[in-house]
């Protein structure tokens, strides 16, 4: 056992992304023994689990904790720091009763996480808080070679840490949570490598295992870079890859996947060979493989056990080489259906309402890649395009439809000069890939003004912002309410894998979130390992969650505060939710969360999912009606 003594501890004052503030100092002695001229009581790791292990009540001494010279137990500090931060009793409890019945095996933290009663970022924070320690992101940071196995992979991702640095006995440790049980192995192995001081920093859980992936990803085969490629992209298709991204660094190139919305490492290409595969990847998408030093866009289409594959290749100059990302589209799929978006019935009827009106815009938000696109494709889709004629505008073009009449714009053809041009075309409906200046809005809203059935998109968080930001690039409020219909905020969260398993504590957990459940019903929770249909992840495939904002309530708000009407705007929907709700059981105005709760409900996701990819807000009624 080698307990750590501080010899000082930092301010937690978070560094810019990419870079490590001072952290936290400790001394690992030979002996075993702390450093007795240790400063103030920051207590790095706990010595080796106790074999039994008994429930524990908050406040009281964990079973081999309270040793000079260790970090205490989460689980002795947060339920008081909770407190303080005005989390209910009956969340505490709940969260203390799952801890014991999983034995202690999991950190506090990840119980509050699982239960949803603190977010991902929330938990990053308080620990930091807590042990006076600074916090990290992991993101940006490049981590030497020679350090990278002090700590085999197993034990790393075991105990979350990462080692950032070595200078001489020194080392720099990124960690999610410094008291989880049996840190002292940890110790133990910086010890045997010479190392008897250590500077600790706090970063997020996932950032911690993200990087795990990518400093131990699979080296690459790439003697034939051609048979590489063909490798590469069979293997996006196959396992539902959006996005490859080949990342140059200084020594070595990452290939990563992105899919359902998240980065996994997928292979290291070597230094020495990693020009000759960017040329081969420019080469499939038709880039001039000579230009090394502008940015490039291409394209390619090829088919794969059948299934025809667009690419489109987009290639930027970096510090140490080319960033090249591959977006996949397959073809195959088609325009998903829109039953499968994961609507809600109420929301799939006001969507097809404003879709069908006579006239008036309809505005999909959100950040990029939250499925806008989708949504409006799907939504298209159901249109009667062979008596009207529809028209869109994209950047790019993703899918191909028929009796649809499709431009793309481009540097001269911007959507400004392109809307200008195709309002003159006679169409019936239109479609605005992004509404992105004061010039395209204002088109849109006399196009719907004038009798035409319109649809966008806007970057704002919600679906009220939508309405900010049509005030901020220029628009007059009073042309917003006579040409709008509908604003509709969208979130993709990841869908629960079929190995799913029931939650132990749902009742509890449901009565904490204000989600009704019906006699028998539970909530659900990713299985432990996944499966392998979900590559071990425990979740497969994403749903919707949905925001709808009619416009016509909110009129007078919008009309007598202009920019400022946000804030009444929210608490008007608030209200309406509030009433709808005891009136008819459900309402068109729950929030994004409101919507990700009906969902868990369902079974469709985790509670722990909706509270990660969604704001923080105060659920009220609205939360428990499922459809």
């Amino acid at each position: 056992m080698n307990p750590v003594t501080p010899r000082n501890a930092a301010a937690s004052t978070a560094p810019r992304p990419g870079t490590l503030a001072p952290a936290a100092r400790a001394d690992v002695s030979a002996t075993g023994k702390g450093n007795p001229d240790s400063g103030r009581g920051v207590r790095p790791p706990a010595s080796a689990d106790p074999v039994a292990v008994a429930p524990v009540r908050p406040g009281a001494p964990a079973t081999g904790g309270g040793t000079p010279g260790r970090f205490e137990s989460d689980f002795l500090w947060m339920p008081e720091a909770l407190r303080k931060r005005h989390i209910g009793e009956s969340s505490i409890k709940l969260a203390t009763e799952y801890y014991n019945q999983r034995g202690r095996r999991m950190s506090f933290g990840a119980v509050l996480v699982e239960l949803g009663i603190v977010t991902p970022t929330n938990l990053t924070q308080l620990i930091a808080s807590h042990h006076g320690l600074p916090t990290t992101s992991l993101a940006n940071i490049r981590i030497p070679a020679d350090v990278t196995r002090i700590i085999p992979p197993t034990i790393a991702r075991r105990f979350r840490v990462v080692v950032l640095r070595r200078t001489g006995n020194k080392v720099a440790l990124a960690v999610s949570d410094p008291s989880i049980p049996g840190f002292s192995e940890v110790i133990s192995i910086l010890t045997r490598h010479g190392i008897n001081e250590i500077d600790y920093h706090i970063a997020a859980d996932a950032e911690v295992l993200a990087k795990l992936d990518e400093l131990f990803a699979t080296k690459a085969d790439v003697s034939d870079p051609g048979r590489f490629f063909d490798l590469l992209v069979t293997d996006a298709v196959n396992m539902g890859v959006s996005d490859i991204h080949v990342v140059p660094e200084e020594t070595l190139t990452q290939i990563k996947f992105r899919i359902d919305g998240v980065i996994h490492p997928y292979r290291v290409v070597d230094g020495a060979v990693r020009e000759s595969i960017a040329a081969r990847i420019k080469m499939k998408g038709n880039l001039d493989i000579a230009l090394k030093h502008i940015p490039q866009d291409g394209r390619a289409k090829l088919v794969l056990a059948g299934k025809k594959i667009n690419l489109r290749f987009s290639s930027l100059p970096t510090l140490f080489g080319e960033s090249i990302v591959i977006r996949i589209l397959d073809q195959s799929k088609g325009i998903v259906p829109l039953e499968r978006l994961g609507m809600l019935d109420d929301t799939k009827a006001a969507i097809l309402a404003a879709a069908n009106a006579p006239f008036g815009f309809t505005y999909f938000v959100g950040p990029t890649g939250s499925g806008k696109t989708t949504s409006l494709y799907s939504i298209i889709n159901t249109l009667d395009v062979t008596n009207y004629t529809m028209m869109t505008l994209e950047d790019p073009i993703e899918y191909e439809f028929r009796n649809i009449r499709q431009t793309e714009v481009t540097e001269s053809l911007t959507f400004g000069l392109g809307l200008r041009s195709l309002l003159r075309q006679d169409p019936d409906y239109i479609l605005v890939g992004e509404t992105r200046d004061k010039e395209t809005a204002e088109l849109s809203m006399r196009a719907a003004l004038t009798g035409h059935t319109g649809f966008s998109t806007l970057h704002a968080n919600t679906a009220l912002g939508g309405i900010a930001r049509l005030i901020d690039i220029g628009v007059e409020p009073s042309i917003i309410i006579g040409a709008v219909n509908l604003f509709v905020s969208q979130r993709l969260i990841r869908r629960l894998c079929e190995c799913k398993e029931p939650h132990p504590q749902s009742a509890a957990l449901a009565e904490i979130h204000g989600i009704r459940l019906e006699p028998g019903q539970s909530l659900w929770r990713p299985r432990p390992g996944g499966c392998p249909k979900c590559n071990g992840n425990g979740y497969k495939g994403r749903v919707g969650l949905y925001e709808c904002r009619p416009v016509e309530p909110f009129a007078d708000v919008i009309v007598r505060l202009g920019k400022d009407a946000l804030r009444e705007c929210e608490a008007l929907a608030r209200k309406l939710c509030a009433t709808e709700t005891e009136q008819t059981g459900s309402s068109i105005f729950r929030t994004l969360r409101q919507d990700g709760f009906i969902k868990a409900a369902q079974g469709q996701t985790s509670i722990e999912e909706v509270i990660a990819q969604t704001e923080s807000e105060d659920p009220g009624p609205g939360t428990t009606q499922q459809r």
